[in-house]
């Protein structure tokens, strides 16, 4: 399954760009955030620490393709030109997929998608708590809660509202 991780920009602490690193995942760039700014300094310990922008290497196609697609005032809000609201969610054209850990959606820029390993990766460091991933169009549902078996609750709850729905074609 696909995660969507986050949507537009992504900016990640520096514990988690090294984690990243030592797990030997490779299909990413990470660039400094030069200076954090605004309220978000209110909710950080000061000095604060290093933060990353993460620019995905992989890129990928999905099903229906984009010429498919009007984008409303916010791509949270996709809607098929031919075939009405999104009913079930977007599948990755296989053949596009490298197998990348972080990759996102040609032509939606904005969507950074990650692996289920760099997700476990947050998982087994506790740095889930304020974290969500997914949404209607990919992977079908918004996962908020990581135990241990995360994934498997988030595979199931897919297939119980999208019973015919597989992640490739």
């Amino acid at each position: 399954m696909a995660i969507q991780a986050g949507l537009y920009k992504m900016a990640i602490h520096q514990d988690v760009v090294i984690a990243i690193m030592n797990a030997g995942i490779d299909s990413v760039r990470f660039h400094e955030v030069k200076e954090v700014r605004g309220d978000v300094l209110k909710k950080l310990a000061l000095p604060a620490p290093n933060y990353y922008l993460v620019e995905p290497l992989g890129i990928v196609e999905f099903e229906p393709s984009p010429e498919d697609f009007k984008i409303l005032d916010c791509v949270c809000k996709l809607e098929g030109k031919n075939w009405g609201k999104l009913t079930h969610p977007l599948a990755i054209r296989r053949k596009t997929y490298d197998e990348a850990d972080f990759f996102r959606v040609n032509h939606f820029y904005h969507w950074i998608m990650a692996s289920k390993q760099v997700i476990d990766i947050l998982v087994i460091n506790g740095w889930t708590s304020d974290f969500s991933i997914g949404d209607q169009a990919m992977p079908g549902i918004k996962v908020t809660e990581f135990g241990p078996d995360w994934y498997e609750k988030a595979e199931a709850r897919v297939k119980l509202l999208h019973p015919n729905y597989k992640v490739f074609v």
